[in-house]
């Protein structure tokens, strides 16, 4: 069985990029969300634990 993955339409990348989640969260209406990470990210200092 084939499985569907639908991503949005912008992405933020490198330095402050999570600074725009407030403005995109506003804009779009949203109420939940979602956010995750591998341990590889975690190896190479992209974000940690301590991040949530």
């Amino acid at each position: 069985m084939a499985e569907r993955i639908v991503l949005n339409e912008i992405s933020y990348h490198g330095s402050g990029a999570v600074l725009e989640i407030p403005s995109e969260v506003k804009g779009r209406g949203f109420k939940k969300g979602f956010v995750c990470s591998d341990p590889d990210l975690v190896k190479f200092n992209v974000t940690s634990p301590e991040d949530r």
